[in-house]
C-alpha cells in the first residue's frame, strides 16, 4: 500500500558520503517507545526530526573559538547537516505561515536547495516555497522528506523516477497503482497544522510510525501501526479505562492550559477543569492521590493564569479561570518579533498556546478579572 512506499522512498533517500551531525543525534535506532507531540516530522534515510516549533532552523553548528563563551541554546541549529560545509551555517528554515495557513521552506545558503529535484529560490530576499506532505527536499546532498500527521503523503514523479532503481524489487511492481503529486509547484498542505503522537519502537524498521491525529478536545482519528499499516483506534488513547495505569506525560500547567483552552471563550472553572482532565486522562480519573489540590495550587501559583468572575445572570457560583491577558501579551510579542521559536524551550504553557494559534489562527479574547 502507499505507506509501504512511503517507507521504501525514505530508505533510500540520498546521503552524503560523510555522516551529518542530525543522523547521528536523531538516528532511527535511538528512538525509544514514547509519544511525540508534533506538528510534523522530517525523515531522512536513517533519522526522523520531529517539528516541534513553528519554525525551525536547517543549516551547520559551529564550534565556539577557544576562551569563547559557549553559544546559547536557542542560537543553535536544528537540523544540523553539518560537518561538510557546502552546507551554510544558517542555511534554510522551514516556517507555518499563519496568513496562507502553508509550511513554506526558505533558503538563504548560497549552496540552493531543490524540492523534489528542482532547484527553489533563494538568497536572503528570495520568496518562500510551500511544502506539502511527501515532498522531498534536498540540501547539501541530503534528502529528507516532509510528512504532515494530517495528509497522506503524496510522492512526485520525479522522486518515484529517481528512485525507482534503488526501491526493493517487491515493491516497485505497485508503482504504477500507487497515487503521485503530478503538480508540485501548486501542490501545498490546507494549512492544518494539528498535532499528532507517535509510538516509536527502537526494534522497528517502519520509518512512518504511528500518526494518531487528534484536535483541542478529542482523539479521533484512527492511527498507524509500527509495522505501518492501518490500526482501529490508537492503542495510547490516554483517555481509555485500560489505561489509567499510564500517567500522562504531561505538567499541571500543560492540562490546565489544554483545559481551558478547549473552551471556545477561553474560561472555565475549577470543577468544569478537573472534569476536563478526568475526561481525558483515565490515570486522574481513577486516581485518589490528590491531584486536584495540585491543579488548584498551580493555578493560584502560576501567574500564567488568572481568577475572572463569572457574567451576569450566568448560572454557578464563584470564579473562572483564563490564561492571564499579560501572559498572552508577552507571548504574543514573542510571536511579532520573530522568537516564537524558542517558546518550544519554554514553559508549558507557552507551548499549548502555540499549538492553539498554529491551529486556529488566533487565541480566545480576554475577559476581564
Amino acid at each position: 500500500d502507499q505507506n509501504e512506499l512511503i517507507n521504501a522512498v525514505i530508505s533510500v533517500l540520498a546521503i552524503p558520503e560523510n555522516k551529518t551531525v542530525v543522523a547521528e543525534k536523531y538516528a532511527n535506532d535511538k528512538n525509544q517507545a514514547t509519544e511525540v507531540q508534533a506538528y510534523a516530522k522530517i525523515a531522512g534515510n536513517n533519522w526522523t526530526f520531529y517539528v516541534k516549533s513553528l519554525s525551525i532552523s536547517i543549516g551547520r553548528n559551529t564550534e565556539p573559538a577557544p576562551n569563547q563563551p559557549p553559544i546559547p541554546k536557542e542560537s543553535t541549529i536544528d537540523i544540523d547537516l553539518g560537518p561538510a560545509k557546502v552546507v551554510s551555517r544558517q542555511h534554510a528554515s522551514i516556517n507555518y505561515n499563519l496568513n496562507s495557513r502553508m509550511w513554506e521552506l526558505f533558503v538563504s545558503g548560497r549552496n540552493g536547495a531543490k524540492i523534489d529535484g528542482s532547484r527553489i529560490p533563494c538568497g536572503p530576499d528570495s520568496t518562500p516555497s510551500p511544502l506539502y506532505s511527501g515532498a522531498v527536499v534536498d540540501i547539501g546532498g541530503t534528502q529528507m522528506m516532509f510528512i504532515l500527521p494530517d495528509a497522506q503523503p503524496k510522492i512526485s514523479r520525479t522522486i518515484l523516477d529517481s528512485v525507482n532503481s534503488k526501491l526493493p524489487k517487491p515493491k516497485n511492481k505497485r508503482l504504477s497503482s500507487i497515487g503521485f503529486n503530478s503538480n508540485n509547484s501548486n501542490s501545498t498542505n490546507n494549512g492544518t497544522t494539528a498535532t499528532f503522537t507517535t509510538s516509536m519502537s527502537s526494534n522497528s524498521n517502519s520509518n512512518l510510525k504511528g500518526f494518531q491525529m487528534y484536535n483541542n478536545i478529542d482523539s479521533e482519528s484512527d492511527n498507524l501501526n509500527n509495522n505501518g499499516g492501518m490500526g482501529s483506534k490508537q492503542d495510547n488513547d490516554l483517555s481509555k479505562d485500560e489505561s489509567r495505569d499510564i500517567k500522562p506525560p504531561y505538567s499541571y500547567a500543560t492540562m490546565i492550559t489544554q483545559a481551558i483552552l478547549s473552551n471556545t471563550e477561553g474560561v472555565l472553572s475549577l470543577s468544569e477543569i478537573y472534569d476536563w482532565i478526568s475526561s481525558h486522562y483515565a490515570y486522574y480519573r481513577f486516581s485518589k492521590s490528590g491531584w486536584q489540590n495540585s491543579i488548584r495550587h498551580n493555578l493560584s501559583l502560576n501567574k500564567a493564569f488568572e481568577k475572572v468572575p463569572r457574567r451576569a445572570n450566568e448560572p454557578g457560583k464563584g470564579m473562572k479561570w483564563q490564561i492571564a491577558d499579560s501572559y498572552k501579551d508577552e507571548f504574543m510579542k514573542k510571536f511579532q518579533n520573530g522568537s516564537l521559536s524558542k517558546v518550544r524551550r519554554g514553559s508549558s504553557v507557552s507551548r499549548q498556546l502555540q499549538l492553539h494559534l498554529a491551529m486556529h489562527n488566533d487565541l480566545p479574547a480576554s475577559q476581564a478579572a
